[in-house]
């Protein structure tokens, strides 16, 4: 359980909505596949400039996915600033996000192109 301040759950709140909106579609499932470039890999070994590539997937399962991350945001597990990736999940209108590199792909026809 997360003690927090009433000033400091009150930012939280707002920074919540002005992250996510108030109201969001309910999505009982979102699947989040990242691919890019990290140099995490290097962080470890104190390598400065190193890019490994990388791919990942994650599906989040529940009543409501964009409420959980809601929660998250007010419970300070997500920490600020909320990735692009994840403010704009909701707006995709697909329960199956692309993110590449921090930006979201967006299916196009037969071609795919970055959201701005």
């Amino acid at each position: 359980m997360v003690d927090l301040s009433t000033v400091e759950h009150k930012r939280r709140q707002k920074l919540t909505s002005e992250v996510f909106g108030e109201r969001g579609p309910v999505q009982k499932k979102m699947r989040f596949q990242w691919s890019g470039e990290t140099s995490a890999p290097g962080a470890n070994f104190e390598i400065h400039n190193s890019k490994t590539k990388f791919k990942c997937a994650v599906t989040l399962k529940g009543i409501n996915v964009v409420q959980g991350l809601r929660e998250l945001v007010n419970f300070g597990m997500i920490k600020e600033p909320v990735k692009d990736c994840l403010r704009d999940a909701q707006s995709v209108g697909s329960s199956n996000i692309r993110v590449h590199n921090g930006a979201i792909l967006k299916k196009r026809k037969s071609n795919r192109r970055l959201l701005s």
